[in-house]
């Protein structure tokens, strides 16, 4: 973790976490909160100063050994681990006064800040809706009155945006109405936080017709203001939003019409998948091209023309299995499709690379060419670099609903069974 002096950058502090963090600092109390992929929580002074840390693996699991080491978790186990032993934090927390809400394991961790120490106050779960395992969370939001709105999924396609308070208590819970998903209902997930306004739940999704919309409270039909299918969480100003689509384009669109909308195309149309940051009349964004826009009023600097060829392998696949015949060439392993494919390895294996993704998948990404494939059920694919797991490039097409299937990879090119055979690719 860095902390950095914003006049002119230089290092003013750095901490070693030993793992890496995949969701943003938050800032409250006159201190900054961060939390590790392996959730240990910290509090900092604005200056770097560790105050405090909290580990949900030992204070809760009770796991003193190395939480990325399948062997040891084995033998502390005695047997192998299941999805009660989940620990991984891969989204933002959130801070609401004095209580910091960590999403991990399926639950809504609350850490109240003590001044010297942490100290666990509750830890409401995800209620059980098409089973009772602990669901995976893509996105937390605090409204001003201290309830949380958690967008979840279990299962195949299942989820909805629960409506939960920041307690034990085993009260009956409720949902947005207009987010229920499942494998037999239309609709499709979102994976980003909503933004609140009142009774009004604003939110993004993958979903042609449903890129950004208003789901009210107490109605069950979402109203759509416009906007390309979107992983990215809306911002709100004070009566307009700005958000990312999966299209490349920028949307800036009233709260309730959307037939206003305005829209601004980045250079190269690659995605936007992370939300803007906005301040003093100006829309900051970075984009899946390598650049980062600023949007202003009068603004005239020209739009980049330099290609910056994120799509090229920078690190290659290296090894005595590098060969292409060890590809991964279907999720099935091999023409007979066994599910297998003998590469000698033997346990115990380490773990190379992890990466955070928006969306779902049911069967395995395939290998060739030094690129890992993934397919998503709601329509994207992109490719990463198999030595480091870095982002190569997203694609996205419209139409596509709950597609459980994987490409097959052939000579450089993909063979996507997507939405029918007309949609195939």
């Amino acid at each position: 973790y860095y902390v950095l002096d914003k006049a002119n950058g230089d290092l003013v502090n750095r901490i070693e976490c030993g793992e890496p963090i995949f969701s943003a600092p938050v800032a409250a109390n006159g201190r900054v909160y961060f939390a590790t992929l392996g959730s240990k929580v910290c509090a900092l002074e604005p200056d770097g100063t560790i105050c405090w840390s909290w580990d949900f693996v030992r204070e809760v699991l009770n796991y003193e050994g190395d939480r990325w080491s399948g062997g040891q978790w084995c033998k502390h186990k005695g047997g192998k681990v299941t999805w009660r032993d989940q620990f991984c934090c891969a989204i933002d927390i959130v801070a609401f006064g004095k209580k910091i809400v960590v999403p991990v394991a399926g639950s809504l961790v609350c850490l109240s800040d003590r001044g010297d120490r942490a100290e666990l106050s509750a830890s409401p779960v995800v209620p059980a809706y098409a089973g009772s395992e602990k669901p995976a969370i893509f996105g937390l939001t605090i409204g001003d009155d201290g309830t949380a709105y958690v967008q979840w999924h279990r299962r195949d396609n299942t989820g909805r945006v629960e409506i939960m308070q920041l307690d034990d208590s085993q009260g009956e819970t409720e949902f947005i109405g207009g987010t229920l998903t499942e494998i037999n209902r239309p609709g499709l997930l979102s994976f980003c936080s909503v933004s609140v306004r009142g009774q009004d739940v604003y939110r993004c999704r993958p979903e042609e017709g449903f890129g950004f919309c208003k789901h009210t409270r107490g109605r069950d039909q979402a109203q759509y203001l416009g906007g390309y299918p979107s992983i990215a969480s809306p911002i709100l100003l004070r009566d307009k939003a700005v958000y990312g689509g999966l299209d490349g384009c920028r949307y800036v669109g009233p709260l309730s019409d959307k037939d206003r909308v305005r829209t601004f195309k980045t250079a190269f149309g690659s995605p936007i998948s992370a939300p803007a940051a906005v301040c003093d009349g100006r829309i900051y964004f970075g984009c899946e091209d390598g650049y980062l826009y600023i949007l202003g009023p009068n603004g005239k600097a020209p739009l980049p023309s330099r290609n910056l060829h994120i799509e090229k392998i920078r690190s290659p696949l290296t090894g005595k299995l590098a060969d292409s015949k060890y590809d991964w060439f279907t999720n099935f392993g091999n023409q007979r499709s066994t599910n297998s494919n003998d590469q000698g390895l033997r346990p115990p294996l380490k773990l190379k690379w992890i990466r955070r993704y928006k969306g779902t998948f049911k069967h395995m990404p395939v290998c060739g060419g030094g690129r890992m494939y993934t397919h998503t059920a709601e329509g994207q694919v992109f490719a990463v670099e198999q030595e480091t797991g870095r982002l190569l490039w997203r694609r996205y097409w419209p139409g596509v609903h709950v597609s459980f299937t994987g490409p097959l990879y052939y000579k450089e090119r993909l063979l996507i069974p997507q939405a029918g055979l007309k949609g195939s690719r």
